[in-house]
């Protein structure tokens, strides 16, 4: 296990990385996480399976609590990957719908819930601000970004937020973390109209780096959580129910 934990620790540097991947097996395997089975891949998740118990159970803690302290409604969550943030919610009591544009993830995620019967709804299709043609990812590792693609075989169509709702309803809570898409978000009036009029709570990881620069709504509240995930709320008072100590 140490040998793993200091591999992580240089993992993501290209020449590492590609060698992972090219010669590591691939195969499903699953860990306790929240007293549930959650399935994950030997290869795309090593940064998950790698972990103990409690390190995956503190792993983005402050995003993590917030799942566990909705009382009700519907959570949407947008860029799923293995489904931790769901099934966080969903051991809580709370159904899910999880947006996931790699169909390996997805996969993982239907084994996870075919075993736990956790309130879950995966939705096998990236989520965008509106309807674009994208080529899956054929890996499930957490890091995948939207690869927009002119419309054609091997292809698949987003789903955009007023599709979302139309098939799945309105969220209570929108977590989203999809590695640099959110920038379209922040710049969208009518995403921002939505959020507000339909009182929904938005927890957005920001992603400065790839973004390039930080975005925000500075004219709505919020609070961050950690270093890069920021709540929004369409009130103080919405926004200190879910958060009391802000």
């Amino acid at each position: 296990m140490k040998f793993l934990t200091d591999f992580k620790k240089r993992f993501h540097s290209g020449a590492i990385a590609k060698c992972w991947h090219a010669c590591a097996p691939s195969f499903p395997l699953a860990r306790t996480f929240y007293g549930v089975p959650v399935y994950m891949d030997f290869r795309d998740n090593v940064d998950d399976w790698t972990k103990s118990r409690d390190e995956l159970e503190k792993r983005e803690v402050a995003l993590l609590d917030l799942a566990g302290r909705l009382k009700s409604g519907t959570v949407w969550d947008v860029g799923a990957n293995i489904g931790l943030f769901s099934v966080r919610a969903a051991v809580n009591g709370i159904s899910c719908v999880a947006f996931e544009l790699s169909p390996k993830a997805c996969r993982l995620m239907e084994r996870t819930v075919s075993r736990t019967r956790l309130p879950i709804q995966i939705v096998k299709r990236a989520f965008t601000l509106n309807p674009v043609s994208y080529i899956p990812p054929d890996s499930a590792f957490a890091e995948n970004a939207l690869a927009v693609a002119p419309s054609g075989e091997g292809t698949l169509t987003s789903c955009g937020f007023e599709e979302a709702e139309r098939l799945y309803g309105t969220p209570t809570l929108l977590k989203m973390d999809i590695e640099g898409g959110e920038k379209e978000f922040f710049d969208s009036a009518a995403f921002k109209e939505w959020i507000l009029r339909r009182n929904v709570l938005w927890c957005v990881e920001v992603h400065r780096a790839k973004l390039g620069c930080s975005p925000e709504w500075t004219d709505v509240p919020h609070c961050t959580l950690d270093g890069e995930h920021v709540l929004y709320a369409p009130s103080e008072a919405a926004l200190a129910e879910i958060v009391p100590s802000i």
